[in-house]
């Protein structure tokens, strides 16, 4: 278990083409970009936790490519990711969930995809959420500090992880908690 890597992302949204046109304005090579820092994973002992938001149509395909991988799957559903559980865990999906509490490198840390105010952190040290895309400035985000629907956001806590403000690449959970 010594080689063992636990991996993070999110809004992958693969499929989804407005993305590149939409105010995100993703890169062309988006996809490949996400696709190859998953190549790179190759362990077996690795796991990748996916905070949400896989695709935006043509699940079955890529599911498919997804399961072809030899690391661990752990996927905490967002809000595009509509089908029952019991199809993820046919699709590949080691574990899926609607969030999940972890305790890794001394800390205990909530991964969500949309992420709850820090009104909820007195137990937690860490909060991993995907949903914002990079932009938690974005008015359909967080206006004012607080998150729409409920809650304060503080970067101190919140640790936003789209792959649009990683270079298009999965985050090691080391880095993030070294981060943080």
């Amino acid at each position: 278990m010594n080689n063992m890597s636990i991996w993070i992302t999110s809004d992958t949204h693969f499929n989804h083409e407005r993305l590149k046109t939409l105010g995100a304005g993703r890169p062309d090579d988006y996809e490949e970009r996400l696709w190859r820092s998953m190549d790179r994973m190759g362990n077996e002992e690795d796991t990748l936790i996916h905070l949400g938001d896989i695709c935006i149509g043509k699940d079955a395909e890529v599911h498919e490519r997804l399961s072809s991988y030899r690391f661990k799957k752990i996927l905490v559903k967002g809000n595009h990711d509509t089908k029952s559980d019991a199809w993820y865990y046919k699709h590949g999906w080691d574990f899926v969930c609607i969030e999940t509490v972890i305790r890794a490198f001394g800390k205990l840390i909530l991964l969500r995809h949309i992420p709850i105010g820090v009104e909820h952190k007195d137990q937690l040290d860490l909060h991993i959420h995907g949903h914002f895309h990079g932009s938690a400035d974005r008015p359909n985000r967080v206006k004012g500090g607080v998150i729409i629907g409920g809650g304060h956001y503080d970067d101190s806590w919140h640790y936003d992880v789209a792959p649009d403000i990683h270079n298009f690449q999965v985050v090691s959970l080391k880095s993030i908690v070294e981060a943080m």
